[in-house]
């Protein structure tokens, strides 16, 4: 790792828990590596990892190895605040979108940061009116359009499914009812720019909004916007949704 990628590191840590807290985090990620060392922690990931394998390899999908950001192939100014490429777990959309009577039949399912396009799979199991991944890494997006034309061949919902090869930062919504989807795809400059573009889009549009953000680094950002109302808030996820008029 280059020395300036450290320092943006420590910076951001800084950043979001302040030096205190970056003190503390630096002790609980040394802690949490060393207890890795045991073999029974070491097992259990091995396990967990050879299964997220093995479930890509029965969908015919290319979706479980992480790619770090020193492999990506992208042109963004934004590469420096990117996060690695590490799959979203086999997580059922249905169930966990169930309390939130969405209309999917008007509803565009944007992933931002989609990566390989394991999410879009996911999503494709309800019939959302378009889904659509945004990434800024042309090898990722090359991955991800291979893994549509597989998981096309199975009994989706879905009939709309792409991905784009653009910077998030960037990136305008298709004026539909929205549900974007991120885990922890980018840091606080770009969310901040997405955070912008979605606050534009409920200046000028009247159709629904909800955030569902996985491992939300900057969800204090999110519940700083009050067109929101926040529907769950836990440590590993939060969902986010406009507020009826």
């Amino acid at each position: 790792m280059k020395i300036s990628q450290i320092k943006y590191k420590i910076e951001k840590s800084i950043d979001i828990r302040g030096v205190v807290g970056s003190f503390l985090y630096a002790l609980k990620v040394l802690k949490k590596k060393v207890l890795m060392i045991h073999p029974t922690k070491r097992k259990a990931l091995e396990k967990m990892r050879q299964e997220d394998f093995e479930l890509d390899k029965t969908y015919g999908l290319d979706t479980a190895a992480i790619v770090s950001t020193d492999n990506f192939n992208t042109d963004s100014e934004n590469l420096k605040y990117a996060t690695q490429y590490q799959p979203i777990s086999w997580i059922d959309f249905e169930k966990l979108l169930a309390p939130y009577n969405i209309n999917y039949n008007t509803t565009s399912f944007v992933d931002l940061g989609s990566g390989k396009g394991r999410s879009l799979f996911l999503a494709a199991s309800l019939p959302f009116k378009r889904i659509i991944g945004v990434e800024f890494d042309k090898n990722l997006v090359a991955i991800a359009e291979k893994n549509i034309q597989e998981f096309k061949k199975y009994n989706i919902k879905a009939k709309y499914i792409e991905t784009i090869c653009q910077d998030a930062a960037k990136y305008q919504f298709p004026e539909t009812d929205l549900l974007i989807f991120m885990y922890n795809p980018f840091d606080k400059p770009v969310m901040e720019k997405v955070i912008e573009s979605v606050i534009k889009f409920y200046d000028q549009h009247t159709n629904s909004i909800m955030i569902v953000y996985f491992n939300p680094v900057y969800g204090n950002l999110w519940k700083k916007q009050h067109f929101l109302n926040v529907l769950k808030d836990e440590s590993n996820l939060q969902i986010y949704a406009t507020k009826q008029s």
